[in-house]
């Protein structure tokens, strides 16, 4: 019996994880059942509910237009249907949580229609299955929190045992992402490669741009590979009206790695005169950029 006076301490579990039924919400207790609005965290443990969970990889999902392959972490789900059910107050609230979950590394949003979130390691949160799955959960039919199984120590074991490739160059050890030291270095080297505008460094507004590029995951997924088609482009070195060069600025524009992808600047050639009423030198900005 501990004696008069001594301090009492929580005796809370610092580490593993529990199974979270996606019904969980439905609970009299949760704001859905209340009708009350979400706080941050509760729309957070939203999100995790959304997920997909697969253990046989893509999911495919339908809409009228076009049959979307969702992986494990993923959410295709509208901002409008996120307010109205956290009963928020408008769709910038959403918008402006979303922002802040991509600054905190927690969650990406694809620059592509349609829009599809993704949980930012979601191994962690239990979103992705290991290759052998402990037992399978019962669905609760109540409340009461379900005693689970798991061979935690046989699990660990096997994934230290898979084989796991190396991360791409410049790739962050631990979540995958990438540095701003290593895109930096990776630029001036292509800017080198082409005669582009070197960048000296990431400014606030930069970093800025950067971080939100880095959270969309077909930017993350293909920038190097329109870097490299890039550099091979005459008109982004200079070889228009106005001299003007690629530079890092133009680079992190949301727009600029799809036009390089779908070939928007292939065909530019400098014509006689300078025609500044002409598409393709609005696309690179003008003498602004130059």
């Amino acid at each position: 019996m501990a004696s008069c006076g001594a301090e009492e301490k929580d005796a809370m579990p610092s580490g593993g994880w529990i199974p979270l039924w996606r019904k969980a919400f439905d609970n009299r207790l949760s704001p859905r059942k209340k009708r009350i609005p979400y706080t941050e965290f509760e729309a957070w443990l939203d999100l995790l509910c959304r997920a997909v969970q697969d253990p046989k990889g893509d999911t495919v999902l339908s809409n009228k237009y076009q049959t979307i392959r969702l992986e494990p972490g993923q959410i295709l789900v509208s901002l409008r249907t996120l307010q109205k059910d956290w009963r928020w107050g408008s769709n910038h609230k959403v918008r402006r949580f979303m922002d802040a979950l991509c600054r905190m590394e927690m969650l990406s949003i694809s620059s592509l229609k349609p829009t599809i979130l993704t949980i930012v390691n979601a191994k962690e949160y239990g979103l992705v299955y290991p290759t052998k799955r402990p037992t399978t959960v019962p669905r609760p039919s109540h409340d009461r929190p379900t005693t689970v199984p798991v061979q935690q120590e046989e699990q660990d074991k096997q994934e230290k045992q898979t084989t796991t490739p190396p991360p791409p160059p410049g790739a962050a050890e631990g979540n995958g992402l990438l540095k701003p030291a290593d895109f930096l270095v990776e630029f001036n080297r292509a800017a080198t490669t082409a005669g582009w505008q070197k960048c000296e460094g990431l400014s606030a507004g930069r970093m800025k741009s950067f971080r939100q590029r880095r959270a969309e995951t077909a930017w993350r997924d293909r920038w190097r590979e329109a870097l490299a088609k890039a550099v091979t482009l005459p008109a982004l070195a200079g070889a228009n009206d106005r001299a003007w060069t690629a530079n890092v600025d133009w680079f992190l524009r949301p727009e600029t790695l799809v036009k390089i992808l779908e070939g928007r600047y292939d065909n530019w050639k400098p014509s006689s005169t300078p025609d500044m009423s002409s598409d393709w030198l609005r696309e690179l900005g003008g003498a602004k950029e130059g």
